[in-house]
């Protein structure tokens, strides 16, 4: 047990409350543990015989490090902290993903970050370092569809302070969100439980107010056939939930920056 573990984030704990000294010193401390306990994890043979319990133990450790990182403003230890919880997921519910070189790069690759993270913080301290996204409060608004409350923190972390970010977890929320107002752009995830994307699509060309709306497609089935589905029902973009952060972040802001509306029939 690491008794640091997401000090920062918690409620209870701000981090505020600590002087600069104190504040990096604790979060080096609590980042080397982290590290200490799941670098060894990356040797091959080790993630080959991942367990159950294994993955549970390195999902908690990742989620605890991207919350403090967010907290402290730390944007790319936060955006790799996301990646790296998405592919934990996946592995979970599919354990041969465990052996994919997507998993073993964006472990890899989190380690690299959080290792150069701890290092700039003992040399430079936490106020070199705090990353807060694009300069431009831009007032974009976005609503995320999505079941999954990570959708919209992932969404949040990639984009930082560039757009706000609203959260649907069904359609029907989504539809009754938009009466209030009109965003300008929506992540739909296909899946939902009560109305499919192709009727999500289909419903929001019927709405006057929200006909134009812009809508990228951001799914875990990355088949041909449901990227030209998505297409042909007027999204204007189609996205796997497996896209690295910063590809995610380049592709919503082009559309935003483009001014780009949906296509849709009369």
């Amino acid at each position: 047990m690491l008794p640091r573990l997401s000090m920062f984030s918690r409620k209870d704990a701000p981090y505020q409350d600590l002087d600069p000294g104190q504040e990096r010193r604790t979060f080096v401390a609590t980042l080397n543990d982290a590290l200490g306990e799941i670098a060894p994890l990356g040797e091959r043979h080790k993630m080959l015989s991942l367990k159950a319990g294994d993955l549970q133990r390195l999902r908690q450790i990742v989620s605890a490090i991207g919350a403090d990182a967010k907290v402290l403003g730390l944007q790319k230890l936060a955006l790799r902290s996301f990646a790296l919880e998405f592919r934990i997921d996946q592995v979970q519910d599919n354990r041969q993903a465990v052996q994919s070189t997507d998993f073993r790069d964006t472990f890899y690759y989190f380690l690299d970050v959080a290792r150069q993270t701890a290092a700039q913080f003992e040399n430079e301290g936490l106020v070199s370092l705090r990353e807060r996204g694009p300069d431009r409060q831009t007032g974009w608004h976005i609503l995320v569809v999505d079941a999954s409350t990570w959708a919209a923190d992932f969404a949040r972390a990639a984009l930082g302070t560039s757009c706000q970010i609203s959260h649907a977890q069904d359609g029907s929320s989504a539809f009754d969100t938009m009466q209030a107002f009109r965003p300008d752009l929506i992540l739909l995830d296909p899946s939902l439980d009560d109305i499919t994307g192709q009727e999500f699509l289909e419903t929001l060309s019927e709405t006057p107010h929200t006909a134009t709306v812009p809508v990228i497609v951001v799914s875990t089935d990355t088949s041909t056939e449901a990227a030209v589905s998505a297409l042909v029902n007027g999204a204007v973009d189609f996205v796997s939930k497996g896209l690295m952060p910063e590809d995610f972040q380049t592709r919503v802001l082009s559309i935003l920056n483009s001014g780009r509306q949906r296509l849709h029939h009369n």
